[in-house]
């Protein structure tokens, strides 16, 4: 863990906007839980196309954080989104599965 939480996601996320040709972003075995997540896809470029996020401490429990990555309000061309080692709940799962199904992904 780099010890990355809500406090420096905040100011990486602010950041992220002045990225425009980033491409791919690892977090993974940072502490920024749902509330940093929610936080981090607000200002995700629109270059991004992988985001790891595993092992964060996601659960899940803000289900409109989806839409804003993956599903047809999504401000990126994401293609890989890495979700390892969390504690998703079924209802984020489900949440997920609904955003995908309802997205022109192609």
């Amino acid at each position: 863990s780099t010890g990355l939480t809500n406090q420096g996601i905040t100011a990486l996320a602010t950041g992220l906007k002045h990225c425009s040709r980033l491409q791919r972003l690892t977090l993974s075995r940072n502490n920024i839980g749902d509330e940093g997540f929610a936080i981090l896809t607000q200002y995700l470029p629109p270059s991004l196309v992988s985001l790891n996020v595993s092992c964060t401490g996601l659960t899940g429990e803000r289900a409109h954080q989806w839409d804003r990555i993956v599903g047809e309000q999504a401000a990126t061309d994401l293609q890989e989104l890495y979700l390892d080692d969390n504690v998703l709940t079924d209802r984020a799962m489900m949440e997920l599965g609904l955003v995908l199904a309802s997205a022109d992904i192609s």
